[in-house]
């Protein structure tokens, strides 16, 4: 990548590998449901790209492809939040401690 990209940053290599890593973690949630994870560090994760996009488009705002990697991880990022949001409801919904205090308030 750096040699095809004349990248000597390494940026092409790092935002690539983060979009694979935002991918890979939809997927761990869909196999795996909530085990290891949060919604704490999905906002983490989604903030530190954020800066890490905003400072690196602030030097390269010229690159369409870097562009278009910030887009895409920022995306994927935002569904990953929204599954664990949908996740953790569901899971709470069905733990027998909420059903015994639903039963208690009706």
């Amino acid at each position: 990548m750096a040699i095809e990209f004349h990248d000597t940053m390494s940026l092409y290599s790092a935002f690539g590998i983060n979009l694979v890593m935002s991918i890979f973690f939809i997927k761990m949630l869909l196999t795996k449901e909530l085990q290891g994870q949060s919604i704490s560090i999905a906002f983490f994760k989604m903030i530190g790209t954020l800066c890490a996009s905003i400072l690196s488009y602030s030097f390269f705002p010229q690159s369409v492809l870097l562009t278009i990697l910030y887009i895409l991880i920022f995306i994927v990022d935002a569904v990953y939040i929204l599954l664990i949001h949908n996740k953790s409801i569901t899971t709470v919904h069905r733990s027998p401690i909420y059903r015994s205090i639903k039963k208690v308030d009706l």
